[in-house]
């Protein structure tokens, strides 16, 4: 009997050490590669839009420091909606993430062109430090 339960341990053993990571979560190599401001939120799109729930699931995704999933998604929601400014300050957002300024600035400044009276982007501090007045 000992023979078998050496057996079933050492398989378990090698089954826990080789199983893959829960991709879920962010690994050590999420963390922003050159990114400006550490915390700023993604922003909640309108109901109404046709990219809300790409924009929805791509804060998901940013929020797990799943950069290029969000991007992706957040991608998919300008895709979907031209004029959804939330969508294109949450792709900057993730484009700095991801150590891509000329991406995101790129995307702050549409952002800005599609809501130039919008507190929430026009007051980000991040977007400050991309797009000088």
């Amino acid at each position: 009997m000992r023979p078998v339960s050496l057996v079933v341990g050492g398989a378990l053993f090698v089954l826990l050490i080789t199983a893959p990571c829960d991709s879920r979560t962010p690994s050590k190599d999420t963390k922003p590669h050159q990114a400006l401001v550490g915390s700023q939120e993604a922003l909640r799109a309108p109901d109404t839009s046709p990219g809300h729930a790409d924009n929805a699931e791509g804060i998901e995704h940013y929020e797990q420091g799943q950069w290029d999933l969000a991007a992706h998604h957040f991608r998919r929601a300008t895709l979907a909606d031209p004029a959804l400014a939330e969508a294109h300050f949450n792709l900057a957002l993730t484009m700095d993430k991801l150590g891509k300024p000329h991406d995101a600035r790129a995307a702050f400044k549409k952002a800005v062109e599609l809501a130039p009276d919008d507190q929430r982007i026009k007051d980000a501090s991040i977007l400050k430090q991309y797009i000088s007045k």
